[in-house]
């Protein structure tokens, strides 16, 4: 993933668990100083697997995602840039 970052350069969010043994907290952030500035990174209690709808961190992980693409249709319609409208 790291060696993808570089050429990233729309509108990113990044969900990471906290508790996450696959992926190391530490292993995410460093990949997030690859991204562009605006890049958005949300760290939830849990671990692994939490796109699971059973997974109870799983509703915070929608809200995460939701809110993230609600800022690129707002930027996208002419609110501002995406980092402009992650500051709101």
């Amino acid at each position: 993933a790291l060696a993808g970052s570089a050429a990233a350069t729309g509108p990113a969010l990044v969900v990471q668990g906290a508790r996450d043994p696959v992926v190391r907290p530490a292993a995410t952030r460093k990949l997030l100083k690859h991204l562009p500035p605006a890049a958005q990174y949300v760290e939830i209690d849990t671990g692994h697997d939490m796109v699971q709808p059973a997974n109870p961190a799983w509703p915070q992980v929608e809200v995460a995602v939701v809110a993230f693409a609600q800022q690129v249709i707002d930027q996208q319609h002419g609110e501002g840039t995406l980092a402009e409208v992650s500051e709101r």
